[in-house]
């Protein structure tokens, strides 16, 4: 009887196992696409649409493993909408083309310019193999030269800035790189401005051996606002936008005594404050910014209380500077009306919805507390 019993277990279990599926639908990796970056272009009517394709092997490596550099293959297709367009590619893409590694969305200047964002992204956010924390630029460049830069040393191409831009931006806080779900809510939102940082081609600064070795980096920021592009800032009038960002960590700030250099410190922001008043049909923002710093470079001594001042100087100029930058092309650069609009909202409504910020926002005090730490490596007291 426990024969008969057994033997009836076991064809119990040997039909179950005839239900399962196994594995009839894998795919070695070897043979897959992996779609790292999608570049959107809008020209004569079209929908333009690029992407960044690595394999495995370009992605992983072993340990001890020799990294020789690995072709990267961009792929370009036109259609009447972004889908169109993406199903054309499909039509010889010769292996299955995964999208759950997108790391970036690329637009060109054109088309931002032409279309309002949330049509050239909506896909983007519609498809369900592309994540949310996917990073936005936009640029002025061909699409084949940002795609086909390699990283150095014949690393993955993830290691650029286009799909790991925070390794640079921490040990250098200039231009800060967004999320399209970020840069999505400051884009719609309607007391911000949204800045979309843009990538260019840097030709001339690194070389590997001897020939020229092109990498990506932050040219500046569009600008946009009410849905609507304002106009670009460039990496050196973008100064003062990073004293208003708490995540800055840092920034080199060298001040000149008549055209002579005679100190480099790195600085950070610690904290910042904003208060408006309303005059005369205006709204006036006055700031309050605490900084900390630590020498870098002294080609003269100076007193520390001379330092200071010359310091919290150079940061109020800059401010101002890229204040009123921002304000020739009718941007709030510094996003100082978000303020007004989420804890003042009645005389947002009143003072500055729907009006230029020209004419309706200035910029008053701005006082700097800045506070140097130390000398770096060196252990001689500051005077």
């Amino acid at each position: 009887m426990k024969v008969f019993i057994g033997f009836i277990k076991l064809q119990c279990i040997f039909a179950m196992l005839l239900t399962l599926t196994a594995c009839w639908d894998y795919k070695e990796i070897t043979y897959t696409l992996y779609g790292t970056s999608v570049g959107i272009d809008y020209e004569d009517g079209e929908y333009v649409v690029y992407i960044q394709i690595l394999n495995f092997a370009s992605i992983a490596r072993q340990e001890g493993q020799v990294m020789d550099k690995k072709p990267i293959v961009v792929g370009k297709a036109r259609g009447r909408t972004i889908t169109d367009a993406i199903f054309a590619l499909y039509r010889s893409e010769q292996f299955l083309l995964y999208w759950g590694h997108v790391t970036s969305i690329v637009l060109t200047k054109d088309a931002i310019q032409k279309l309002e964002i949330e049509k050239l992204t909506d896909v983007i956010n519609r498809f369900p193999e592309i994540r949310y924390n996917v990073w936005i630029y936009a640029t002025g460049s061909l699409f084949e030269d940002i795609y086909n830069v390699s990283a150095f040393f014949g690393f993955s191409p993830y290691e650029t800035i286009l799909m790991n831009p925070i390794d640079t931006y921490e040990q250098y806080s200039d231009i800060k790189p967004i999320y399209l779900f970020q840069f999505l809510a400051d884009y719609l939102e309607p007391g911000r401005t949204a800045a979309l940082p843009y990538l260019m081609i840097d030709k001339g600064t690194w070389k590997e051996g001897e020939k020229v070795s092109e990498q990506i980096k932050l040219g500046g920021v569009y600008l946009f606002e009410y849905k609507k592009y304002k106009g670009a800032l460039e990496h050196e009038a973008l100064v003062g936008k990073s004293y208003l960002d708490k995540d800055m960590r840092r920034m080199p700030l060298t001040i000149d005594d008549g055209g002579h250099q005679t100190l480099t410190l790195i600085v950070h922001t610690k904290d910042y404050d904003i208060k408006h008043t309303f005059k005369d049909g205006k709204v006036r923002y006055d700031l309050e910014i605490d900084i900390g710093a630590y020498i870098e470079e002294m080609e003269e001594k100076i007193g520390e209380k001379i330092m200071t001042a010359r310091l919290e100087e150079k940061i109020q100029q800059d401010i101002r500077m890229t204040f009123e930058k921002g304000l020739e092309m009718g941007a709030d650069v510094y996003n100082l009306n978000d303020k007004v609009y989420r804890y003042d909202h009645k005389n947002w409504e009143k003072y500055i919805r729907g009006k230029p910020n020209e004419e309706v926002i200035e910029l008053g005090d701005v006082r700097v507390n800045a506070v140097i730490k130390h000398s770096g490596k060196y252990k001689e007291r500051v005077n």
